[in-house]
């Protein structure tokens, strides 16, 4: 019986993004174990998913409980902090690490429409999708790569609860970046916000890029403390910004740091100056 109301709840919630129609759809065909992407509507954009895999969860979570949706005081002042940027001629910059098949890039990339985003993936699968979905929006580009401490590679794990649960470890053959090397990708990048969902890998990322990591006046990051018990996930993160005023919010999954620094130099009225 729970497994029965676990598939209509999220029946349920793809179909607020999709249509019910959609939705049974892409049900039916993961309950007979079809793996061939099918194209939906999700409002404005069109986006291939994999019945299969993880990316109707993914799509749910993203599109319809909106995870990476702050409370609009902080959406706010971070996009007149981003027009801000523009206005300064600069670009700001949103890095998607762990950007899967491209729903959370299409999704900041539509609440903050002055940002351009480098969605960070190290999944080939994964990235040839993002492109897929990503292709009508010229500010999304898409990196085979993951997001690491030195750029000499990393062993990719795949795992069966699907593509989002995808993990990197030192030393193999996917391509790895530092985020010091992302943001220098774009001339004249500012950064803007850095989301982190890459499955236990924002430990070392923030151990080896501090800097880079509090340069951001927005860190979104997905804690996997549950799945590494012991080993202080997110201790390399308070150590990057300690000492920086720091508004706090929790979405679902996702711990949001906000600098009150940045903030407190913006406001909304500011954009109507």
């Amino acid at each position: 019986m729970s497994k029965v109301r676990e598939t209509i709840g999220h029946t349920l919630a793809l179909a607020e993004s999709i249509g019910l129609s959609s939705a049974l759809n892409l049900v039916a065909r993961r309950a007979l174990g079809m793996t061939k992407p099918v194209q939906v509507a999700c409002g404005a954009h069109r986006l291939m998913v994999r019945p299969g895999d993880s990316d109707p969860f993914v799509l749910a979570q993203i599109f319809t409980e909106r995870e990476y949706d702050a409370h609009p005081f902080w959406m706010d002042r971070l996009n007149v902090i981003a027009a801000g940027i523009r206005a300064a001629g600069q670009v700001p910059l949103i890095i998607d690490a762990g950007a899967n098949v491209g729903y959370s890039a299409l999704y900041l990339a539509e609440h903050f429409p002055d940002a351009v985003i480098l969605a960070v993936e190290p999944d080939p699968a994964c990235v040839d999708l993002i492109e897929q979905n990503c292709a009508h929006n010229p500010r999304i580009r898409a990196v085979h790569a993951a997001v690491w401490s030195h750029e000499n590679g990393v062993h990719l794990t795949t795992r069966d609860e699907g593509s989002w649960a995808n993990r990197v470890s030192d030393a193999g053959m996917t391509p790895s970046v530092t985020l010091e090397t992302l943001i220098a990708e774009i001339p004249d990048a500012a950064p803007f916000i850095v989301k982190l969902d890459i499955e236990g890998a924002e430990s070392e990322v923030c151990r080896a890029s501090p800097a880079a990591v509090s340069s951001f006046a927005c860190i979104m990051i997905e804690p996997h403390d549950w799945m590494l018990p012991g080993s202080g996930g997110l201790s390399s993160l308070y150590e990057a910004v300690a000492g920086r005023k720091m508004d706090t919010l929790i979405r679902d999954e996702t711990l949001m740091l906000f600098d009150c620094a940045v903030l407190q130099r913006f406001s909304p009225e500011d954009a109507t100056r």
